[in-house]
C-alpha cells in the first residue's frame, strides 16, 4: 500500500470551479471546472484549460453552504484524457491555494472533519 504523504487531509468533492487567469484579463474568459478533491491546502479539478505548473490562477470554489474565491498556484497536472460521455479532453490539476480567507479555510476543514467523521461511524449521518 503506498504511503499518503500529502500534508492536509482531504476529501472527494465535485463541485462547481471557475478558474480565472491571475491578474484577470477580460480577453480571457474564465473556464469553468468541476472539483474531484479539497483539503484547506488546495484542490484537484477536472478542467479543458491546458494550465502548467507554477501558473497562477484565481478560483471560484462553490461548496455546500457559500462560494467563495481563493488565488492558488498549480502545483501539478496530468496529461489530457478524454472523458467518457463527455467527447472532450480534459486535464487533471492540482492547484495549491496561496492566498484564502482563514473563514474561508475553516469552512473547508470543518467540512472535511464532519465528512471524514461521518465516514468513519457506520450510521452516522
Amino acid at each position: 500500500m503506498p504511503i499518503d504523504r500529502r500534508r492536509y487531509p482531504r476529501i472527494e468533492l465535485i463541485r462547481k470551479v471557475t478558474i480565472f487567469d491571475f491578474p484577470h484579463d477580460d480577453k480571457d474568459p474564465p473556464e469553468g471546472s468541476f472539483s474531484r478533491n479539497i483539503s484547506s491546502g488546495g484542490v484537484c479539478v477536472a478542467t479543458r484549460k491546458l494550465l502548467r505548473t507554477h501558473d497562477l490562477v484565481s478560483l471560484d470554489i462553490e461548496l455546500p453552504t457559500k462560494t467563495f474565491r481563493a488565488l492558488g498556484v498549480v502545483a501539478w497536472t496530468s496529461g489530457k484524457m478524454m472523458l467518457e460521455g463527455v467527447g472532450e479532453n480534459i486535464f487533471y490539476v492540482g492547484i495549491k491555494f496561496v492566498e484564502i480567507d482563514n473563514e474561508d479555510k475553516s469552512v473547508i476543514e470543518r467540512l472535511i472533519f464532519k465528512t471524514l467523521s461521518t465516514d468513519a461511524i457506520p450510521g452516522l449521518s
